[in-house]
């Protein structure tokens, strides 16, 4: 039998012994406690954390089947492309079924009688309101934050450069009004002006050009900046409302240009995440383009009749053997594809879409003939290419092939049934 004192001596050892065991698991319990609570903390702060990347419901991004376009009587050697398999992108169409049955069928409405275009959606000429918006809050910007202006040209470059035909006082002055505006930072009025001097056809070769490239950089400001210059009849502000989509918006004020060419004047990086009090701006259009086959060229121009104006010119690949039609054409109603399939006329070959190897790139928009000489014609289009050195020569089956990024402009400005595109043999 122990004694009294080893007794305690045993306790207290074994005491002891149970405070170093607690001791030591003391640091891994405080080491779980604050990885769970850090866990809880990240998991509140960031929504998407174990979530597969998935935005939250109202981000996400909405799909729609491309549109079937008939490939029967097909004429060109360019044949009609396929509606591809895979879907279009659109950020706006997940919270309004309504929107997203009308851009199933995404072509605008032309009355048969007036030809007046009616818009693409259901809801019809815009409300007071909307009309209000119209009124652009921008002041003129100051010289510093434009872009860079092609010089007026010195009375040495005038002497030098006559027009052809010897010209008309008319469109002397025109051209001089132009320059005048233009060295006042005027730019609406100098594009309006030097517009109409370039469309007179009495300028030379170099007037010409020198005419383009200043309203190119005029049309960096009015057309593809997100600034909207007060006075310009195309152009104007909105102020983004609570439930607001860009598709939703160019519906609203039946603007005819696609509702991907309000994402891209206004720098928009991701079209799902607008908010309401931002400021857009809205290009009304409509467009019209211009093909001049001999200089391989094509010019987009914003507007109708007398008041249109150049905004800018694009390189194309034409023909072989100068097989591409002239006369006038229109944007063939739903023929606007986005990574369409394309069937090879001459081999048969179906390319897939998202094939690296289809010819004519990521978009088509189909063209339907105007005139008489055209009417009946079928296949022909315009579209990209994963050729970009055939741009400049005849080289495609018929059809106005353009490089990549130029022809997504082209793809977001002209509208079915609306634009039309001229293709002449100058």
């Amino acid at each position: 039998m122990p004694l009294p004192s080893q007794a305690t001596s045993q306790v207290r050892s074994r005491s002891h012994m149970y405070r170093r065991r607690r001791a030591k698991r003391r640091p891994a319990l405080i080491i779980a406690i604050v990885a769970i609570t850090f866990m809880i903390v990240v998991w509140q702060l960031v929504p998407w954390f174990g979530a597969g990347g998935s935005l939250e419901p109202a981000q996400r991004v909405g799909q729609i089947p491309l549109n079937t376009n008939s490939m029967a009587n097909n004429q060109a050697d360019d044949a009609t492309p396929m509606a591809s398999t895979s879907l279009i992108q659109d950020p706006t169409l997940d919270e309004n079924p309504l929107l997203a049955q009308r851009d199933r069928n995404p072509s605008p409405q032309t009355s048969q009688d007036t030809g007046v275009y009616m818009g693409t959606g259901s809801i019809g000429n815009p409300t007071p309101e909307m009309i209000s918006e119209r009124r652009t809050s921008q002041a003129q910007p100051p010289a510093a934050v434009l872009p860079s202006i092609s010089p007026s040209p010195t009375p040495e470059d005038r002497a030098n450069t006559s027009p052809l035909g010897g010209g008309s006082p008319r469109t002397r002055q025109l051209l001089q009004n132009g320059w005048d505006h233009l060295g006042s930072n005027r730019l609406v009025e100098a594009r309006k002006a030097l517009s109409k001097a370039l469309r007179s056809e009495r300028l030379s070769i170099a007037e010409q050009d020198q005419v383009r490239q200043a309203l190119q950089d005029i049309n960096e400001h009015l057309v593809f900046s997100p600034m909207a210059q007060e006075g310009d009849r195309y152009a104007m502000s909105y102020t983004i409302k609570g439930g607001d989509l860009l598709s939703s918006i160019v519906s609203n004020f039946a603007l005819q240009v696609d509702w991907r060419f309000v994402q891209r004047i206004n720098n928009i990086s991701d079209p799902g995440r607008i908010r309401a009090g931002q400021r857009l701006k809205l290009v009304t259009g409509p467009f019209h383009a211009i093909v001049h086959k001999r200089q391989f060229r094509l010019d987009l121009y914003l507007g109708e009749g007398d008041d249109r104006v150049f905004v800018r010119s694009f390189p194309v690949g034409l023909g072989q053997f100068d097989s591409t039609p002239v006369g006038l054409f229109r944007i063939r109603p739903k023929s606007k594809l986005i990574n369409p399939q394309w069937p090879d006329p001459r081999t048969g070959r179906i390319y897939k879409a998202d094939d690296p190897a289809n010819p004519i790139g990521e978009r088509w928009l189909g063209l339907q003939g105007m005139d008489d000489r055209n009417r009946d014609l079928m296949g022909y289009g315009i579209h990209g290419t994963i050729d970009p050195d055939s741009i400049g020569t005849q080289a495609s089956l018929g059809c106005v092939r353009m490089h990549a990024s130029d022809v997504e402009i082209i793809y977001e400005t002209l509208v079915e049934s609306v634009s039309t595109v001229e293709i002449l043999a100058d």
